[in-house]
């Protein structure tokens, strides 16, 4: 009976020892798992960031030549020494195409810089805003009728106002020529 019961306290302790280390083995199972789960979200924050930095990077080197092409165009566009009426023409002929500008008033605000920008993406050139001396030639072109028509319409008011000047100064030279009638003094009456 001591027997059976020095083998019963052995067999219990060998299976305690059992459950013990199986116990032990899955808690070192569990913690490798964390860590390595814990490496990987280490390693997945890293690629991460350096994907965000090398986007960040990429966008800066992206913004810098945006800048560079703008500012190479604004020069090109200044090249062309475009004047108030060459302004005009391309503000009207923007506009005669379906690009609204808003007015022919010679002045390239943001809403010109908006229009001649949609204009250069439904030609497929290079949007930045500002005129090359190509596309400045391919809008005038395409909108020659109604530059033409315009151009028209502006002699024929510089001609009226060349009549209106001309009458004004006729009418200035006769009013010199005529000879003033003297008014007379007012009459006094007599005493009585």
């Amino acid at each position: 009976a001591d027997e059976a019961a020095k083998r019963q306290a052995e067999e219990k302790k060998r299976l305690e020892e059992d459950v013990k280390q199986k116990a032990e083995v899955e808690l070192a199972a569990r913690r490798a798992a964390d860590e390595a789960a814990a490496s990987k979200r280490e390693d997945d924050k890293k690629r991460i960031d350096e994907e965000a930095k090398r986007k960040a990077e990429a966008e800066a080197v992206k913004k810098q030549q945006g800048d560079n092409d703008k500012k190479a165009a604004e020069a090109a566009e200044l090249a062309l020494r475009l004047g108030q009426p060459d302004r005009q023409k391309i503000q009207l002929a923007l506009t005669a195409l379906g690009f609204d500008t808003l007015g022919t008033d010679g002045m390239f605000g943001p809403r010109s810089r908006k229009m001649i920008t949609a204009w250069q993406r439904a030609r497929n050139y290079p949007t930045m805003g500002y005129l090359t001396s190509v596309q400045l030639q391919s809008l005038l072109r395409e909108a020659a009728l109604p530059i033409a028509k315009y151009e028209g319409d502006q002699r024929k008011i510089e001609e009226e106002k060349k009549k209106v000047d001309a009458a004004l100064d006729k009418a200035k030279e006769e009013a010199k020529v005529r000879p003033v009638a003297p008014t007379p003094a007012p009459s006094t009456p007599a005493p009585v």
